[in-house]
């Protein structure tokens, strides 16, 4: 790779190898250097002002000052420094510091512009996604990691084979954010890096180092050197250790699985609770005598006693539930309930005693919860998963329905989401840190029972044996587009530990496709005549390309 720096800012990027050229040279601006404050919207920032004065040029290494920043018709007064300089394996190592006079830095951005838009953006967001210049998804966006930038890295391909990426190696967790910006001249990626929250006087920040580099072959070269970077740090194979081993060999997934009653409804007259969604037993026999039960996963959301996303934590299966696992598991299947990792009624006995530990938006302050600025009865609120009282509260419920239903599998929402909050730490981590400690303590305790989660993300894969996919931009595969920009860079990232299941979606081929494009479980969204039909299932149960992701 070559390299070019003027004014704090990199304006060449070569491929020696190939010698093509992956920045244009003259490009305006989409995406600046500068700072994000507490009182800034989402996706701008106070600019680095002015001509930058080189304080330092050394064979290996230039940095940049600038002395304000601007906001709008504001200057800002500050000293802000960029840094570039050759890392050990020959990357370019990117790093930003600032220091200013006015309190509140909430995070520190690092801009690359004038990609050329004719490179394709592979980027691990949501559950993969691939951009070309032609695409009109993702125009705009911003992605909190570890929340929808599921790892710390940004790959741009040439269609002619190689290019470069972007990544990061930072083992803090810190909250970083991915911007992307394009338009028909060119693709723009910004790298932000948060400071711990709350912000309010915090006058310093710094970034992580950004590494960049060329490659060679196609993504899976820098795709296959993140994953063993990540195996190298979080060990997810000793995590997985007591994992089952079914999991491995899914070849079928249904999300959203409705239950039948115990009491077939001629003979019951009374209306399902709100939310609750029955089926025939007839159907289930149907669709049980099309698959292999033993290789099929059932995400069953309506199973407790109270209507499905209401009153958490109370966990008391209903009888119908203890029914249909009775059924579930003498025809050989995995029932996988649905729990919640963090959401917690505002009506419960811990919340009114912990609500003190309710996480805060680190921008704007306000309270963190579901539906929370409404009087629905799923109104909850997002208790701290770093409260260690929380993690045992949960992981105790959990453990008494494992235990008292013989389950081997549990699915937990929300897993994904991570905030980086306002009130601070608690007991002196962060809530990635508690998020971590969470899956630790639930893996202890059910050994041999296959954890699942909502979306995928760096965190959450090193205990999470299955994860619901999500499709950008709605996370549910809605137009044939939503298919075709898909990607498996998450697969290949995240396995052989962790395996996709399908998230939501009202047309089932549209989810097969996807599901297929992130190389993915074949999955059903629920279950109904329409989807358990056998020509429709035969074509839902085909499987994704095997060079999608890594083999076991």
């Amino acid at each position: 790779m070559r390299a070019v720096v003027e004014n704090g800012k990199l304006v060449g990027l070569e491929n020696r190898a190939t010698g093509e050229q992956y920045l244009r040279a003259g490009a305006p601006d989409l995406l600046a250097l500068g700072v994000r404050y507490k009182d800034d919207p989402q996706g701008h920032w106070a600019v680095a002002d002015g001509v930058p004065v080189a304080v330092e040029d050394a064979k290996d290494s230039v940095e940049y000052e600038f002395k304000a920043l601007r906001r709008n018709s504001e200057s800002i007064p500050v000293v802000f420094r960029v840094r570039y300089s050759l890392g050990a394996s020959g990357d370019l190592v990117v790093k930003a510091y600032c220091s200013s006079e006015r309190p509140g830095v909430g995070e520190v951005e690092w801009t690359l512009n004038g990609i050329d838009p004719d490179l394709t953006l592979i980027l691990p967001i949501r559950s993969g996604v691939q951009i070309r210049k032609t695409d009109a998804l993702m125009k705009t966006g911003n992605f909190l990691w570890p929340v929808w930038w599921k790892a710390q890295l940004a790959i741009a391909e040439s269609p002619r084979g190689g290019g470069f990426w972007v990544f990061g190696q930072d083992t803090a967790q810190r909250f970083k954010t991915l911007y992307v910006e394009r338009n028909d001249q060119q693709h723009a990626l910004g790298f932000g890096t948060q400071n711990q929250a709350p912000f309010d006087v915090l006058t310093r920040g710094q970034s992580i180092e950004w590494h960049i580099d060329a490659f060679g072959g196609d993504w899976r070269t820098p795709a296959g050197h993140y994953r063993q970077w990540m195996e190298s740090v979080y060990h997810p194979a000793e995590k997985h250790r007591n994992q089952p081993a079914w999991v491995k060999d899914l070849q079928a997934a249904v999300t959203w699985a409705p239950i039948f009653p115990k009491v077939p409804p001629a003979a019951n007259q009374s209306n399902p609770s709100p939310g609750q969604r029955l089926v025939t037993k007839e159907l289930f026999e149907q669709f049980a005598a099309q698959v292999d039960p033993s290789k099929t996963v059932l995400h069953i959301p309506n199973w407790r006693s109270d209507p499905y996303d209401q009153f958490y934590p109370r966990y008391e299966p209903s009888e119908d539930f203890i029914n249909f696992v009775q059924w579930a598991r003498a025809k050989g299947f995995h029932v996988m309930p649905h729990f919640n990792y963090f959401a917690i009624s505002t009506t419960s006995d811990f919340y009114k005693k912990y609500s003190l530990f309710q996480m805060r938006d680190p921008f704007s302050g306000g309270l963190e919860g579901w539906r929370w600025d409404t009087e629905q009865p799923t109104r909850m609120a997002y208790m701290s998963p770093a409260l260690p009282e929380w993690r045992d509260e949960l992981v105790g419920r959990i453990k008494s329905v494992v235990d008292r239903l013989k389950l081997d599998a549990v699915f937990i929402d929300q897993t994904l989401l991570n905030v980086n909050d306002a009130g601070g730490l608690v007991d002196g981590i962060t809530s990635i840190e508690g998020n971590l400690r969470f899956h630790e303590q639930l893996a202890k305790a059910l050994p041999g029972v296959a954890i699942g989660g909502e979306g995928l993300t760096e965190i959450s894969y090193q205990y999470e044996s299955i994860a619901q996919g999500h499709c950008q931009p709605n996370n549910s595969p809605d137009t044939p587009d939503d298919v075709r920009t898909a990607h498996s860079i998450c697969s290949y990232l995240f396995s052989p530990y962790t395996r996709f299941v399908g998230y939501t979606g009202r047309d089932p081929m549209l989810v097969a496709g996807f599901m297929r494009a992130i190389g993915g479980i074949p999955t059903l969204v629920g279950l109904n005549a329409a989807n358990t039909n056998p020509e429709t299932l035969k074509k839902i149960l085909q499987p994704a390309a095997p060079e999608a992701t890594r083999q076991p």
